[in-house]
């Protein structure tokens, strides 16, 4: 007979909720956004763990979580500014096309305010004009190393291993949702900024604890068996 999961998700996501509600009451003056942003990112990477293989890669296993559980629409979208810093460096004439697309792009976007992720170009859309004989052009960067996707994940090691964001902008705007901030550098070149807000981190939290519920409850998946303390600390001595 299938076992009833029920009261063990309940018990998991309460818990969980009132974990995020003590992140969000969180202050630490001018670090609380970062502090907050850290906590956001390790929610995430204990909440992944409970729907993955045991074997399955940290970024795998993370991209997998946001893909199936965040409801994050422009993660497939590919950064416009890291896609022509990539252009800046491949050279060869078979990015010429591609070259040309992106600038078009940018230079729509103007100078001065804010720029949402959705000006950026989708996936299928670049996959289209990228050269079929150049799959790497900066030895092991890929296309879908640009993505919004892979951008956050890289986001996340900075948090989770350095305790800093990347990136050279303050987050000053108000906004739940990541951004592009113009700004102008130390000679007079104006340059766009990427940057992932405390609100936007915050989001994907509630949004996965939103979905986990049904998810473990449809797959019959107990998360309390996933999440229990065991006496040895090494992996390979526990069960």
């Amino acid at each position: 007979m299938p076992r009833d999961v029920s009261g063990s998700v309940r018990l998991f996501l309460e818990q969980e909720q009132r974990k995020l509600g003590a992140i969000d009451s969180l202050e630490a003056g001018e670090f609380t956004k970062l502090y907050r942003k850290v906590l956001y990112s390790t929610t995430i990477d204990a909440l992944s763990r409970t729907v993955a293989n045991p074997k399955q890669g940290n970024r795998d296993r993370f991209l997998s979580f946001v893909k199936n559980f965040c409801d994050w629409g422009t993660q497939n979208r590919v950064s416009l500014i890291h896609l022509i810093r990539v252009l800046e460096n491949a050279i060869n004439p078979e990015f010429s096309g591609l070259r040309e697309f992106a600038y078009s792009q940018i230079e729509s976007w103007g100078q001065g305010g804010f720029v949402p992720l959705s000006n950026d170009p989708e996936l299928s859309e670049i996959s289209s004009l990228w050269p079929k004989n150049f799959g790497k052009p900066l030895e092991s960067l890929q296309l879908d190393s640009l993505t919004h996707a892979n951008l956050l994940y890289v986001y996340r090691n900075s948090l989770v291993h350095e305790m800093r964001e990347p990136g050279q902008t303050m987050e000053t705007h108000d906004e739940g949702e990541p951004y592009y901030q113009g700004r102008s550098d130390s000679v007079g070149r104006y340059n766009w900024e990427l940057l992932y807000p405390t609100d936007f981190f915050r989001s994907l939290v509630v949004s996965a604890l939103n979905n986990l519920g049904p998810y473990y409850i449809k797959d019959r998946i107990n998360p309390l068996e996933l999440t229990q303390e065991n006496t040895y600390w090494i992996e390979k001595l526990q069960g």
